[in-house]
C-alpha cells in the first residue's frame, strides 16, 4: 500500500496548539515575574522608610521617601516594553538569576540576595555621606542627643567655639586609655531656636570653664580635689525640651561602659518638661544640679507638682520666693505715693491659666498675689491683664502689650506693674511701656529672668535716661539678678570678690568674652559643675575608679558645713540637705534699672 499522505491540517493544528501553549506559558511567566518584581520593590523600598520611622530622623526619613519614590519609578520603567536601556538591564538580570534552573526554582533566594546587595550598598553610601548632626538625630533642623565636642559645629556656628573647647579638654582627659575619669552631662536646649539672645551660650561657656578649672584644681589651689578627672558631654533635648525622654534614656546609658556618668547639671528652664526629666533621672538615683531653675518648689521637696520628693536635686540660683523677700524690703521703704497706698497692676503670661503653665511664670504670679505684693494689688482692685504665650505671633503680642501699656495711663494709674512672664516678652513690653502716653513714673517688678536686660543696651538706655519729650516716660525695673552687677563690675574703690575674679580670669583665658558673664548664667553653670565635681570626688575618695551616681547624691547631701564647702564663683557655699538649694556665697541683692 502506498504510504498515507501526511495530515497537513493536523500538523498545523498541532503547531497552533504548541504556539498557544507557549504563549500561555509566557503570559504566566510574565505574571510570575511581575509578582516577583512587586515583592522585590516593596521589600527593598520598605526597609529604608521603616528604618527612618524607627529612628524618628526627619532628614533620613525624607531621604528614604525620595529613594523609595525613585525605585518605584524605576520599577515601572523596568517592566515597560520598548526601552532599550531597561531591556538590557532585564537581560542582565535574567542572565544573573537564570544560572541553570536556580532562578525558576529559587527566586525568593535570588530576591533576598539582590535585596541584601541593595541594603549593604545603601548603608555604605549613607555612612560615607557627611551628616550635619553626626551621630545625633536631626529633628526639624535641630541636633538631638549627646555630644562630646568631637564634632564642634554639631549645634551650629553659635556654639562651635565652646564645643571645640569642650572637645579639646575631653581629649586630654581620655587620651591614653585611662579609666580614672568621670562624665558629667550638661543638659539644656542647646539650639539656635531656644532664645533670641546668647544666654544658653553663656551657660555652656560657664560649664566648659568649670570643667577646665576642675581638671587643674590642684595647680590652681582650688579645694576641689584632683581625681577623678572630669569629662563633659552636652545633652540637647531640643527647643522646648520636647525630646527630653529620648535624651534622658541616652544619659542613663552613660553610667556603664567607658563613660562613668556621675551627675547631670544644667537642666534648662522651670517648665513641665524639665520637671519630668529631673524626676526620671532622680528615679535612677542620678544627681541633678540645676543652674537656672528658680520656680518655687522645684527642689528636693517636689512641691512643684505635688508628686512627692525629688531626691538628688540641687540648684544654684535663689528661688522666686527668696528673691521677692528682698524686693519686698525695697518696696516697703516707700509704701505710699502722694499720701495714698501704692497701687499695682498684675501683668502675666496667659499660660499661667492653662493646664501646663510655665512654672517660673506661675511662681511669679503666685508670689505677686501674696503678702505685701498682694496688698498692693488689692489697693487697685486686683486688676490682672494677660498677654499671649509662646504660641502667640508677634502681632498678637504687640497688640496685647499696647493695650496693657495704655492701661498704665488713666485716671487711676498703677504705681507698680507686677510682670509675671519671661524676659523674652518683657523686652517688647518695656519698649512699649516707655513710649506710653503719660509721663507719670511706674516701676516694673519681676524675677531674675530680667537679667537679660544687661544684654540689651538700647532698652537699658531708655530706662536709665527717661525723657518724655523724646517719648521716654520714666520707667524702672526692680528685680534680683542671678549675680548683682556690683559684684561683677564693682564701683571704683571696691574690690571684686576673690572667687568671682578668679573665675572671670579663667573664663576669658579660655577665649570667652568677659561680657558673657554679665547675665549671671555662666556663673550659675560654673557653680553647678563645681558642685557635681566636688560631690563626685568626695564619693570617689581614694579609690581608683569613679563612684556610682547614688554615692554622689549622698555626698552632696552632706555638704552642709564649712568643712565641706564648694569653692564656687559666687563664693564658698553649702547645700541645704532638705531642699538642695545653695546656702551661702553671694547673697541676693536687688537691682534697679531706671530712676530709683
Amino acid at each position: 500500500m502506498p504510504p498515507e499522505e501526511p495530515n497537513r491540517n493536523g500538523s498545523q493544528n498541532d503547531g497552533r496548539g504548541h504556539n498557544d501553549a507557549h504563549q500561555r506559558a509566557q503570559r504566566q511567566q510574565a505574571k510570575r515575574d511581575a509578582a516577583r518584581a512587586a515583592i522585590v520593590t516593596i521589600y527593598v523600598t520598605g526597609i529604608p522608610g521603616f528604618a527612618g520611622a524607627l529612628a524618628a530622623n526627619r532628614e533620613y526619613f525624607v531621604a528614604a521617601a525620595v529613594l523609595t519614590a525613585g525605585i518605584l519609578v524605576l520599577a515601572v520603567l523596568w517592566w515597560l516594553p520598548g526601552n532599550w536601556f531597561f531591556s538590557f538591564l532585564r537581560s542582565a538580570w535574567a542572565a544573573f538569576c537564570r544560572i541553570g534552573t536556580f532562578y525558576r526554582e529559587n527566586w525568593l533566594v535570588c530576591t533576598a540576595a539582590a535585596t541584601a546587595v541593595v541594603i549593604v550598598a545603601g548603608l555604605v553610601i549613607w555612612n560615607l555621606l557627611p551628616r550635619r548632626c553626626g551621630s545625633l538625630a536631626e529633628n526639624e533642623g535641630e541636633c538631638i542627643g549627646i555630644a562630646d565636642g568631637t564634632k564642634p559645629d554639631v549645634f551650629g556656628a553659635r556654639f562651635e567655639r565652646v564645643m571645640r573647647a569642650i572637645g579639646a579638654e575631653n581629649k586630654l582627659v581620655t587620651d591614653g586609655g585611662s579609666q580614672k575619669y568621670a562624665t558629667i552631662a550638661f543638659m539644656a536646649p542647646v539650639t539656635e531656636k531656644t532664645l533670641h539672645d546668647d544666654r544658653i551660650l553663656h551657660e555652656l561657656e560657664g560649664a566648659a570653664t568649670a570643667q577646665y578649672r576642675a581638671n587643674r584644681a590642684n595647680s590652681k589651689g582650688l579645694p576641689l580635689g584632683g581625681a577623678p578627672q572630669i569629662r563633659l558631654v552636652v545633652a540637647n533635648p531640643g527647643s522646648g525640651e520636647r525630646y527630653w525622654e529620648r535624651v534622658v534614656e541616652k544619659i542613663k546609658r552613660l553610667r556603664g561602659g567607658h563613660d562613668h556618668l556621675t551627675a547631670v547639671t544644667g537642666m534648662g528652664f522651670s517648665q513641665t518638661e524639665t520637671v519630668q526629666a529631673v524626676r526620671a533621672l532622680s528615679k535612677e538615683q542620678i544627681p541633678v544640679v540645676g543652674d537656672i531653675i528658680t520656680a518655687d518648689g522645684f527642689d528636693m521637696t517636689g512641691r512643684i507638682d505635688s508628686r512627692g520628693p525629688i531626691p538628688g536635686l540641687f540648684r544654684m540660683p535663689f528661688p522666686v520666693s527668696r528673691q521677692f523677700t528682698e524686693v519686698a524690703k525695697t518696696l516697703r521703704k516707700n509704701p505710699a505715693k502722694n499720701g495714698r497706698p501704692l497701687r499695682a497692676l498684675l501683668v502675666r503670661d496667659s499660660s499661667v491659666e492653662s493646664s501646663q503653665p510655665d512654672l517660673y511664670t506661675k511662681s511669679l504670679s503666685d508670689a505677686f498675689q501674696r503678702g505685701v505684693f498682694g496688698g498692693y494689688l488689692k489697693n487697685s482692685g486686683t486688676k490682672i491683664n494677660v498677654f499671649g504665650n509662646r504660641n502667640a505671633d508677634e502681632g498678637d503680642l504687640e497688640n496685647d502689650f499696647t493695650t496693657i501699656s495704655n492701661n498704665v495711663c488713666g485716671t487711676d494709674p498703677p504705681d507698680l506693674v507686677f510682670y509675671a512672664g519671661r524676659a523674652m516678652y518683657m523686652v517688647k513690653f518695656l519698649n512699649l511701656l516707655v513710649k506710653r502716653n503719660c509721663s507719670g513714673p511706674v516701676t516694673v517688678v519681676t524675677g531674675s529672668d530680667a537679667s537679660v536686660l544687661y544684654l540689651n543696651p538700647p532698652v537699658r538706655d531708655a530706662l536709665l535716661h527717661p525723657d518724655p519729650q523724646q517719648g521716654r516716660s520714666p520707667t524702672s525695673v526692680v528685680f534680683v539678678p542671678l549675680v548683682h552687677q556690683a559684684s561683677l563690675h564693682p564701683p571704683q574703690g571696691k574690690a571684686q570678690p576673690a572667687n568671682l575674679r578668679s573665675f572671670i580670669s579663667d573664663f576669658t583665658d579660655r577665649g570667652f568674652p568677659a561680657a558673657d558673664v554679665d547675665d549671671g548664667w555662666a556663673v550659675m553653670a560654673h557653680d553647678a559643675m563645681f558642685t557635681a565635681t566636688r560631690c563626685t570626688r568626695m564619693a570617689a575618695g581614694n579609690r581608683d575608679k569613679p563612684p556610682a551616681p547614688d554615692a554622689v547624691v549622698r555626698q552632696c547631701r552632706g555638704v552642709t558645713s564649712s568643712n565641706n564647702s564648694i569653692p564656687g564663683a559666687t563664693g564658698f557655699f553649702q547645700l541645704d540637705s532638705t531642699t538642695g538649694d545653695r546656702v551661702g556665697g553671694l547673697p541676693p541683692v536687688v537691682d534697679i534699672i531706671g530712676p530709683s
